[in-house]
């Protein structure tokens, strides 16, 4: 998986091409590689995609065994020059989750929402403030080749994946299965005294989109990190799209393994009516609730109906004592 430090690489990691061994299945490899890209850019021109996702796992900074779930939201529309996303989580560790932050891009332009979902109005930057979500936007389509921990924490675009794909890495082995007819395919980077490697299996009964990904980085012929994906792809529409991710991930100590299971629903084509998100109400979530038919807690409807029954009961009042007085 692509899950190197860094995507911008200096010149001396790159092969030049005259040192290069060109690999016989090298041009179908990449042909596929290319295809997964194309798709993937298509499904990013205009959607909206809703992700469920559940962790377990123990890590060295936790005092025990974390069950948490978390969801997660991304839209975007390349015409008008949008994106929005958002995310939270129900950490069994936190009793403040559910906890959101959602972020609203319009070309250089970025607005910020910050809160538990009954006050989402806890922190609200707006245009002419600096905005630094601690959650970047990218797109749910990459997971499929690049590293959890790589698509948690940084910027994930077809730059990215194509740049490790086709310049900084190197495709050093490249084979049929023999039995399902995949492409398995694995590349190298060496950087820093370490070598990273990621095997990607291109299923045939997928239209040789990635199935399977695994990751290694060692050193000094140690395994250091492990990670593997594992993705499950159906139609939606005119578009093949990941519908469900199993991801794991674990370090050379021990001391620090997850697993994740990741549920995706899509909205694409006529499906997606390029819904901007209606920053009016407090909590901008809202229309993706409905698009998606999800449950969510609505503070402006809450505050409508205690209003509404105020009212009522006010009015209700003014009837009795207008009834008394006229008797």
């Amino acid at each position: 998986m692509l899950g190197f430090p860094s995507v911008l690489a200096d010149d001396a990691t790159l092969k030049k091409d005259a040192d290069k061994e060109t690999h016989p299945l090298q041009d179908r490899v990449f042909e596929y590689a290319r295809n997964y890209l194309l798709a993937a850019e298509e499904v990013n021109k205009d959607y909206a995609c809703w992700i469920d996702c559940e962790i377990q796992g123990v890590g060295p900074h936790r005092p025990g065994p974390v069950s948490e779930k978390q969801t997660f939201i991304f839209a975007a529309n390349k015409k008008n020059d949008w994106k929005y996303w958002a995310s939270t989580s129900n950490d069994s560790v936190d009793a403040r989750i559910p906890y959101w932050e959602q972020v609203l891009s319009t070309g250089l332009h970025k607005k910020m929402r910050r809160g538990i979902s009954s006050h989402m109005n806890v922190r609200n930057s707006e245009n002419k403030q600096e905005v630094k979500p601690t959650v970047p936007y990218r797109s749910p389509f990459y997971l499929s080749l690049v590293r959890y921990s790589t698509f948690a924490s940084h910027p994930v675009d077809e730059d990215y994946v194509s740049r490790m794909l086709f310049e900084v890495c190197e495709l050093i082995d490249a084979e049929y299965d023999k039995d399902s007819g995949d492409m398995v395919a694995t590349w190298r980077r060496q950087f820093h005294g370490l070598a990273s490697e990621f095997t990607i299996r291109f299923a045939k009964d997928e239209g040789y989109l990635p199935t399977r990904s695994v990751y290694t980085l060692v050193r000094e012929e140690s395994r250091r990190v492990f990670s593997l994906c594992e993705t499950k792809w159906e139609r939606n529409g005119s578009h093949r799209v990941p519908v469900s991710y199993r991801v794991m991930d674990e370090d050379a100590s021990g001391k620090t393994h997850y697993e994740y299971e990741f549920a995706l629903e899509w909205k694409t084509g006529e499906d997606n009516p390029d819904m901007y998100p209606e920053t009016s109400v407090h909590d901008w979530r809202l229309g993706y609730c409905k698009l998606f038919k999800r449950k969510c807690y609505d503070q402006g409807q809450v505050d409508d109906d205690r209003r509404a029954l105020t009212d009522f009961m006010f009015s209700e009042k003014l009837r009795e004592d207008s009834e008394k007085s006229s008797d």
